[in-house]
């Protein structure tokens, strides 16, 4: 646009840009475009719907505050917008130009209208500063610029103007945004912080205005994806935005498809980039260990059929030995609400087979695998993975914080339970404690590690108990994949699902929940597993409680005997039978 000379017309075009965002922006607000410097900002469609989503609650924000001060009515409520906002999107959408473009115009055409910018670091910030507010500021018509406030602080930092507003830019770190109060503030690329919810907590209360969190993904389980998945419930403060890579025009499906071909050897990073849907923006951006979409497809999560009190258990086994589990676990059944951390879930209780003649059709066989924790109230959780090795369903769960010194209760009396289960507790660290106890009380059935699996290669000597290292949690984790995957194992523990969404590999061999998330439950499941794959190393103990009347054979002396047994602890894996013998234990038809 020309410059003006005519003060009555600059005025006109002055007024009109102050009261109309996009019309500032599309005429006098020039934004750096690749290799061609500074030009015209021409809005695509879905940027001119977020700048009017800016608009209105910019509007909506400055009529409460008037209405706070005494200086106008409450605004209607149906012109009320939230006004903390969320927008997850795209690669190369040009939100950031959009977003700090609409703040510049906020802080400079209306009065005491302070905001801060916080990027992802200090060059970020930097280079925000310098080319997406100063650049274009200096852009603009030398009439305009006499006429709106005038600059008194040009800092690194900090951009001020003579009418109370200002800008401020900074990097993204856990102190930062502490201090004076913000009219609103902008948190680019949220999920790739490492303090993001520092920092949220920090800029929230100082912010009364327009508070913009806005990013990419970058997987699961991080703050940035919490506060979408929050802004989906329909009593959220947060309003979330999601925009596609087709959103952008000039981008088909040829597009597409040629850009993913670049990204074919990281495709984490493409659906990061360019994702189609929010799912997919989430669950491929994040390097997930376990197929999750393949789990949560193929699985039947479901509520638990029967719910368990620990606190009840762990009582009734420092009363005395106990001589009727059935009895024991029945007293424990819970019939009021959920206390999800304090429970055994049971979806399967311990059940003998039976054929038309009331005989066994095959042993009852169980594994249960526990992930120990220190035992702290805030800290992980103790957990339990309780497996019918002869169907490979996942039949009972517990998530708890447990003291170390009442865990081996709670697994001796399930163990006892599911008809002296094989009990593979995890080994590293804590799980010493269970384990030791267990041997003490005699527990007739604890699993010992096949010693090729041992790490240190001068003790070949077996353990007891599940050791998770370098060496065994790559097998653990790929064989959980498949099999969870496939539905050869099945689960019904929506907290399963909900871990292993937060459960990511580095690229590296290394696999762990992602920061402030837990993995808990998902060790217990591999381990059950593991243990599953290796039960034949230890034989049932079963004594059948309804054996019925005998068959003519036993009556002979040449019919199969009565199932019976038990292994002794001090009894070596190798006197056993092979390992091709022992892994295909778990074979036997049902």
């Amino acid at each position: 646009m020309p410059e003006i000379v005519n003060p009555l017309l600059a005025e006109g075009e002055y007024r009109r840009c102050a009261n109309d965002a996009i019309y500032f922006l599309e005429e006098y607000w020039k934004v750096q475009r690749v290799g061609a410097g500074y030009g015209k900002f021409d809005l695509y469609p879905y940027q001119r719907l977020d700048a009017e989503n800016f608009i209105a609650v910019h509007r909506w924000t400055d009529k409460l505050l008037a209405f706070k001060a005494g200086e106008g009515p409450a605004p209607d409520y149906d012109e009320a917008q939230k006004i903390r906002q969320v927008r997850l999107k795209a690669r190369q959408l040009g939100w950031t130009t959009l977003a700090t473009g609409l703040v510049f115009w906020s802080a400079w055409f209306h009065n005491d209208h302070p905001w801060l910018i916080a990027a992802q670091g200090q060059e970020d910030a930097s280079v925000t500063m310098k080319t997406q507010i100063k650049a274009p500021y200096r852009n603009l018509p030398e009439w305009m610029k006499k006429r709106g406030p005038q600059v008194t602080q040009d800092g690194a930092e900090d951009f001020v103007f003579d009418n109370g507003s200002r800008i401020r830019v900074i990097p993204s770190t856990a102190s930062s945004g502490r201090g004076d109060a913000m009219y609103g503030a902008l948190l680019d690329e949220a999920a790739f912080a490492d303090n993001a919810a520092d920092l949220f907590a920090a800029v929230d209360p100082m912010v009364y205005g327009p508070l913009y969190m806005f990013s990419t993904a970058n997987g699961m389980g991080n703050f940035f994806h919490e506060i979408w998945l929050d802004s989906q419930m329909s009593d959220s403060e947060w309003h979330g935005e999601f925009r596609p890579w087709h959103d952008r025009p000039g981008r088909d499906q040829e597009w597409y498809e040629s850009t993913k071909r670049k990204y074919r050897n990281k495709p984490h990073l493409f659906y990061q980039e360019y994702p189609s849907t929010p799912e997919e923006a989430f669950l491929k951006s994040g390097r997930l260990a376990l197929p999750v979409e393949r789990i949560e497809a193929n699985q039947d999560f479901r509520p638990p059929e029967f719910r368990y009190s620990v606190a009840k258990i762990i009582a009734a086994m420092y009363e005395g030995q106990v001589e009727d589990y059935d009895a024991l676990f029945e007293s424990a059944l819970i019939t009021s609400d959920y206390d999800q951390e304090n429970e055994l879930w049971v979806w399967k209780q311990p059940e003998i087979v039976r054929d038309e003649d009331g005989r066994p059709k095959y042993v009852p066989n169980y594994v249960i695998a526990a992930d120990v924790s220190e035992g702290l109230e805030d800290g992980d959780y103790d957990t339990i993975s309780v497996m019918d090795a002869n169907t490979w369903e996942i039949v009972a769960t517990m998530k708890a914080h447990l003291s170390l010194s009442v865990y081996d209760l709670v697994l001796e009396a399930v163990g006892y339970w599911y008809f002296t289960a094989l009990l593979g507790p995890e080994r590293n660290n804590h799980g010493m404690v269970p384990l030791v106890a267990l041997q003490q009380r005699q527990y007739p059935r604890l699993f010992r590690m096949d010693t090729l699996a041992q790490i240190k290669t001068a003790d070949r000597s077996p353990r007891y108990g599940w050791h998770t290292g370098n060496a065994t949690k790559p097998k653990l984790v790929a064989d959980m994949a498949e099999n969870l995957g496939d539905a050869v194992v099945r689960i019904h523990d929506e907290r399963f699902l909900h871990e292993a969404k937060t459960y990511l590999t580095n690229g590296k061999g290394g696999y762990e929940a992602s920061s402030g998330n837990h993995d808990d439950l998902v060790m217990a499941v591999g381990i059950s597993i593991q243990l599953a794959l290796d039960v034949g190393q230890s034989p049932p103990i079963f004594y059948d409680p309804d054996p019925g009347p005998p068959t003519m054979g036993e009556m002979l002396g040449d019919g199969e005997k009565p199932y019976s047994g038990g292994v002794a602890l001090s009894k070596g894996i190798g006197q056993g039978p092979s390992v091709s013998e022992r892994r295909s234990f778990t074979l036997t038809p049902v």
